[in-house]
This record gives C-alpha cells, structure tokens and sequence, in this order.
C-alpha cells in the first residue's frame, strides 16, 4: 500500500463534499486531491492527477458514475473506484468497491483497503 492514497472524490452534494473532506482531513496517510461535483470534472481530475482510489456518487445530474468509471478506467486504468450512493444496494460490476451514503464513518478504512488491494495487485 503507498504511505500516502490519493483520492479524487465526485459527487455532486456540497454539503456531503464538505463531509467527506473533514473525515479525510483527520487522517496522515489519505489525501484528498481533489473534490469535483461533476463527472466530467471527475474524469478530468482522475486524468491529472491518477488517483490510488475515485470516490464517486452513482447518480449526478448530466453524468452517472457509470460513464465516469468507464471513461476513469480508459484513462486512469490503475485508479480503484469506490462507489459512494444512497441509491444503490450492492456494487455495481463496474466498481472495484462499494459503500452506502449511511455506512461514511467506514470511508477512511474503505479507501485504505481498496488502496491495498490495488497495491497487491500492481
């Protein structure tokens, strides 16, 4: 596992943006590289920066997390993708690892096992 995991995180709530940047801001070993509200800022942010891990919200208006993992995944095939939502019961064949909206107190601890997943795998 890298000693620092970046992370890009998409989703389109402020407030939960606001959130998730508070929990990470308490942890020495994830950094938040950026956190974008769009899919497609999303994609652009997982192309500069290649992220270890993509936190993204499924549903988000112009763009689903669907369209953003399959274009992060063409361009930023190393980034693991995390989907984060409200709407969803299980992951997606698409996602490298899921959490619900209700479960954030696990995202830290998420991120690190997804980042070590991907460092055993690389």
């Amino acid at each position: 596992m890298p000693d620092t995991i970046s992370v890009v995180l998409v989703d389109d709530d402020p407030d939960l943006r606001r959130i998730v940047r508070t929990i990470l801001a308490g942890t020495s070993d994830i950094e938040l590289v950026a956190d974008v509200g769009l899919g497609i800022e999303g994609i652009e942010e997982a192309i500069r920066e290649e992220p270890h891990v993509i936190v993204l919200d499924y549903m988000m208006p112009g763009m689903s997390g669907d369209i953003v993992a399959a274009a992060v995944r063409d361009n930023s095939p190393a980034t693991k993708i995390l989907v984060f939502t409200a709407v969803l019961e299980s992951a997606p064949d698409w996602a490298d690892s899921f959490l619900t909206k209700l479960d954030i107190t696990e995202l830290a601890e998420t991120i690190r096992s997804l980042a070590a997943a991907g460092a055993e795998t690389t």
